[in-house]
């Protein structure tokens, strides 16, 4: 996406008036995941997002670009954030965890997670591979009066390179470590944080990933990568090692997708120093679960 371009949707997408841009983009993003969309829209509103490259398609049948698909995330993230009166989903970790407390978010999209950590936080700080989210998210920040946090646009395996061994107290992630090489990425993870510290990760579970497969309405494509997806996690819960499938994607150019099951979870942690191992949510699609840094 070219700066200009990014300019151009930035202030096309900023509240108030860019909300039902906003809102047009997440019902397109949910109907191409098959999860429904709905709302009627002034045709002004297809016209603006075909102007800016976001949508395809003919009337009745619009399709999100690559841009657009990218957009389209920040937008499910916002509105939804939105219409649940501009507070974070369940589950979400105890305050004693935050409350002056140095936060760390790794893949923290546009950032929402991180406006709500810095109210009490002593510190907080993101990781995030999609520099628009960064840009569009800071941009959102402004708006509803929220200083943007700091976000460093890079992807987690490489966070040794902008945070300190033993310098946080929680590190927060959700929905991100299906999609890291995590025998180069959960050491770095338990290095910095400092004795006592708290790693709080949601993932998605194997489960979830295998009924996608085989009872999910997906292209062909999708379900080939589905199937290497299953046959990764099996590999990377027997051997700790995940295969690389070059395969360029929307918003990456590798697939390594795996769903290790929680015991491997549990054993992976406490090898790296971090115990108590506790399963703070487990709805059959994602699990959540939190573990401390001994010493």
């Amino acid at each position: 996406m070219a700066s200009a371009t990014l300019t151009e949707i930035r202030e096309a997408i900023l509240p108030p008036a860019g909300e039902v841009l906003l809102r047009f983009l997440r019902d397109i993003y949910y109907g191409q995941q098959g999860e429904g969309s709905g709302g009627t829209y002034p045709a002004e509103v297809a016209l603006r997002a075909q102007e800016l490259g976001l949508i395809g398609g003919s009337e009745g049948k619009h399709t999100l670009t690559d841009q657009g698909y990218i957009v389209g995330n920040v937008a499910k993230e916002y509105c939804n954030w939105i219409d649940h009166g501009r507070s974070m989903p369940t589950p979400r970790p105890p305050q004693s965890m935050i409350d002056g407390k140095d936060v760390l978010d790794l893949g923290c999209s546009f950032g929402r997670w991180l406006w709500e950590f810095q109210q009490t936080a002593n510190s907080v700080v993101g990781l995030e591979l999609q520099p628009e989210y960064v840009e569009l998210g800071s941009a959102l920040a402004r708006c509803e009066g929220i200083e943007p946090p700091l976000i460093h646009k890079s992807g987690i395996e490489q966070l040794d390179q902008y945070i300190d061994d033993a310098s946080k107290d929680f590190v927060f992630s959700r929905l991100v470590f299906n999609h890291v090489d995590l025998r180069t990425t959960l050491p770095k993870v338990a290095a910095v944080l400092r004795p006592g510290g708290v790693l709080w990760v949601q993932v998605e579970t194997f489960r979830a990933a295998y009924r996608r497969v085989f009872q999910g309405e997906f292209r062909v494509r999708s379900r080939l990568l589905g199937a290497f997806a299953l046959c990764n996690s099996i590999g990377c819960a027997l051997t700790n090692r995940q295969m690389t499938l070059p395969v360029r994607g929307r918003m990456h150019a590798k697939h390594r997708v795996a769903y290790p099951p929680l015991s491997w979870w549990r054993r992976s942690l406490k090898r790296l120093g971090l115990d108590g191992f506790k399963i703070e949510a487990d709805n059959g699609g994602n699990a959540t679960f939190s573990a401390r840094k001994i010493g």
